[in-house]
């Protein structure tokens, strides 16, 4: 009978829990930026609105998962569902420091 390898939970749990921190600093961080962007072409003020938009939910589905962590929910599960949007909101992380470097160097 072969036995499979089997996993601790603490570290993934706080594995998890790191991931869900990194998605929610960066998501308010962007939301902080694109809610005081001021633009003059409509477009632009338009793309702000829904990235503002994307990033609040990537914040809100990031905090629903972190505030109730119960007990007996698979953190494997947890843990893979939470790369997506931590890379997206990581992504739009650098892109506005990108453009705030940007602009100090004009």
């Amino acid at each position: 009978m072969q036995r499979e390898a089997v996993l601790p939970n603490l570290p993934l749990e706080t594995l998890s829990l790191a991931e869900r921190a990194f998605t929610i600093i960066s998501s308010a961080f962007n939301v902080a930026f694109f809610v005081s962007y001021r633009a003059g072409a409509r477009r632009r003020r338009i793309g702000a609105l829904v990235l503002t938009l994307v990033n609040m939910a990537l914040l809100v589905e990031s905090l629903y998962f972190v505030v109730p962590h119960l007990p007996g929910l698979d953190v494997r599960l947890q843990l893979a569902t939470g790369v997506v949007p931590m890379i997206a909101s990581l992504f739009i992380t650098l892109l506005v420091l990108r453009q705030i470097i940007n602009r100090r160097k004009r």
